[in-house]
């Protein structure tokens, strides 16, 4: 058995983290098996990899996965919403939010093509920062006015979605929670 997943395909326990110190594995064998945590892990994550749990700074990537606004209701496709990410993204490397479609688990289908938003410039355009240093990222069927294409993420009328938020080469203040996005707020 792998010692980086000591709970193996089975969920009889949560992956173990992985610090600088080595592994630690807190918790103790259930004798069943976490049927809910395995169908969300493996409904994103079809292959599984032990970096997908560590928590080492600088090193892998770590995902923050939402299925509902900040009013606990699911999110529509023909609605407005906003999330504002604080200053100084936890990312060393670069940050990704990606919206999917609830059906598919694939990358919503919309006329933008790449439904995202972050801090690269490729595929599309790179979310540009608040006066404050903070970033606020849209999702709508239409792009609001006055925000930049790299901040806005189109959404279908018709359609569920979910995103995920992605630090690629995540520093401490993910992992410690001293950073914190804002919940995703229907617009009015």
């Amino acid at each position: 058995m792998n010692p980086l997943f000591v709970g193996g395909y089975t969920f009889e326990t949560p992956p173990p983290e992985v610090s600088p110190s080595g592994v630690i594995t807190p918790y103790p064998p259930s004798g069943y098996r976490t049927l809910n945590a395995r169908t969300s892990f493996f409904y994103y994550a079809t292959g599984i990899t032990p970096a997908m749990c560590m928590r080492l700074t600088e090193i892998g990537s770590q995902y923050l996965a939402i299925f509902m606004d900040s009013k606990g209701e699911y999110f529509d496709g023909s609605k407005n919403y906003k999330v504002t990410l604080p200053p100084n993204i936890p990312a060393a490397k670069f940050w990704s939010f990606t919206v999917y479609d609830n059906q598919t688990r694939s990358m919503l289908d919309t006329p933008q093509r790449y439904p995202r938003a972050g801090s690269q410039s490729y595929p599309t355009p790179a979310a540009l920062p608040n006066p404050d240093g903070s970033t606020t990222v849209y999702f709508g069927p239409e792009k609001p006015g006055g925000v930049s294409e790299g901040n806005w993420i189109q959404t279908a009328p018709g359609k569920g979605w979910n995103a995920i938020l992605r630090f690629y080469s995540p520093l401490e203040p993910f992992f410690s929670k001293t950073w914190r996005p804002s919940e995703i707020e229907l617009e009015k």
